[in-house]
């Protein structure tokens, strides 16, 4: 069942390495793209290329090496593992 969780996450990352690749590619050296917006939707913050295309990703992987690991750091053993079904919900 954590396996489906996990070949989820593969598939978004895969597609947010693939939209940033493209991003990537398109957008001119030494660009300022939007990074954050207010609440009325306008920019409030500029960052380089870098910021703008590969934050998703890493913190997709990151998030996803957490939810795997999380089961196996378990200080008692199989708690995690036995609550497998919200575990994979919150994933």
């Amino acid at each position: 069942m954590m396996r489906i969780g996990f070949f989820i996450s593969l598939a978004c990352l895969a597609a947010a390495c693939a939209l940033a690749a493209w991003g990537w590619m398109a957008t001119p050296e030494g660009a300022q793209l939007p990074v954050h917006f207010n609440a009325s939707g306008e920019a409030d913050r500029y960052g380089s290329k870098a910021e703008a295309f590969l934050t998703a990703p890493a913190f997709l992987a990151g998030l996803t090496f957490l939810m795997m690991i999380i089961p196996r750091i378990d200080p008692r053993g199989g708690n995690v593992r036995r609550s497998r079904v919200v575990l994979l919900a919150g994933w």
